[in-house]
């Protein structure tokens, strides 16, 4: 059974969260539980919810962690902290620019220092994978990188957080370091 949502510091229903998400005629939720996150630090689940005769398909990723400290525990939560940035400003910018497909982020709660929770669309149902969990052909494979190069393109200009395009000055890999262009690598670092 997956555990209950809970957000901002109150646990909810599953359907009271797809309510307050999607509407009051949302109805009929079906939950399975996905999978566990690493190092127990939380799970993911399934949702298959109606609303108004048509059906919505989510993803809930819950991070609750367990108490700890030390590098490895200070790393999983910044990365559900940058997660949660990620999902919050910049997915939104790659939905309106239709670069590539991404999950909708429907709720985004951080309540520090240790919860989070994301509730997003799933995308199985427009990128089903039919040969099974780990098993890729050649075509998923190629679609993978052609999504890979279009996230990375778009972000490429853009300077965070200004929507405006950077310029790039530097000749080479090399000027970009701060060298000289002529092999010469740079002090001070």
């Amino acid at each position: 059974m997956a555990a209950l949502p809970i957000v901002q510091g109150k646990q909810l229903s599953w359907l009271d969260l797809c309510k307050q998400v999607l509407g009051p005629s949302a109805s009929n939720v079906k939950v399975q539980p996905a999978g566990s996150l690493w190092g127990g630090y939380g799970s993911v689940t399934r949702l298959s919810v109606d609303v108004d005769g048509k059906k919505h398909n989510l993803v809930a990723k819950q991070v609750d962690p367990p108490a700890g400290s030390g590098v490895s525990h200070d790393r999983k939560i910044k990365s559900y902290a940058v997660e949660a940035a990620f999902y919050q400003h910049y997915c939104p910018q790659l939905i309106s620019a239709g670069v590539c497909a991404v999950s909708q982020p429907l709720l985004i709660d951080v309540s520090p220092p240790r919860h989070f929770l994301f509730l997003m669309t799933d995308l199985c149902q427009e990128f089903p994978n039919q040969l099974g969990f780990g098993e890729y052909t050649q075509q998923d494979t190629e679609a993978a990188l052609d999504w890979l190069a279009a996230f990375h393109a778009f972000w490429w200009e853009q300077v965070p957080g200004q929507g405006t395009l950077a310029t790039h000055t530097a000749a080479g890999p090399a000027a970009a370091a701060g060298g000289t262009g002529d092999g010469e690598v740079p002090t001070g670092l």
